[in-house]
């Protein structure tokens, strides 16, 4: 008949419809995800700038023949390394870490953000983040390294799970969350000054936006959170 449409092309054009509606819909959220990115990336570039002119290749230096001979100085007895030794003593490392276990700069507010700085601090958590980050070899080439953090809902205990894999110089596979996990955990261990990025990767942002589930990220400008905000504890 002129003008019969058979209902099976009807459901045909609506699934089109709806197939396309979803796509639609995840390149926009794509679409915001990378502007947030570029966002915080352009904010962060003014703090990589004074990080910079603070270490300067062109910085004085200790002179041969001290036991801190080619270190940073600041002119007044004090040094920093300038590119690291691999046998960097752990007290070293920890002083390193003491001044950075505050939040980077460019993220955004949070108001999960004291808990999750309550997680980071934790003895058992912090300790584990002390480990993974001198493995990370930070004043070398470099190897992030992470793990799952979990908490034991009954008691409150928090511990850590290793990732399905170990990480690369770019880039880490955590693998499928254990039941437990609260957050995630690696590092980007790359100095700013050599083109490592310090805070979270789009690809960071978008697998935690997967597991449902928050990010903390330590670098040498210091501890980021990103991703979802954290769960409540569940009750025993």
């Amino acid at each position: 008949m002129p003008g019969w449409i058979d209902p099976w092309m009807t459901r045909v054009r609506a699934k089109e419809a709806a197939e396309d509606a979803a796509a639609e819909q995840e390149e926009f959220e794509r679409e915001v995800l990378a502007l947030r990115h570029d966002f915080a990336k352009l904010k962060l570039e003014y703090e990589l700038r004074c990080f910079q002119r603070k270490y300067s290749p062109d910085q004085q230096r200790s002179p041969k023949g001290n036991p801190d001979g080619g270190q940073w100085t600041s002119g007044s007895g004090g040094s920093h390394p300038a590119n690291g030794d691999a046998s960097q003593s752990g007290e070293g490392l920890a002083q390193d870490r003491r001044s950075m276990i505050a939040p980077g700069s460019g993220q955004e507010p949070r108001r999960d953000l004291l808990d999750l700085d309550a997680i980071a601090k934790d003895p058992r958590i912090r300790a584990r983040i002390d480990e993974a980050w001198a493995a990370s070899d930070p004043n070398g080439f470099g190897r992030e390294h992470g793990f799952w953090i979990s908490r034991n809902d009954a008691t409150g205990e928090l511990f850590t799970r290793p990732f399905f894999n170990p990480g690369g110089p770019a880039t880490i596979v955590p693998g499928a969350p254990p039941s437990d996990a609260i957050a995630s955990f690696h590092t980007h261990p790359a100095r700013p000054e050599f083109g490592g990025y310090p805070g979270p990767s789009l690809e960071d942002e978008q697998y935690a936006a997967r597991t449902g589930l928050p990010g903390l990220l330590q670098s040498h400008i210091g501890m980021y959170y990103f991703g979802p905000l954290l769960r409540p504890r569940r009750s025993p």
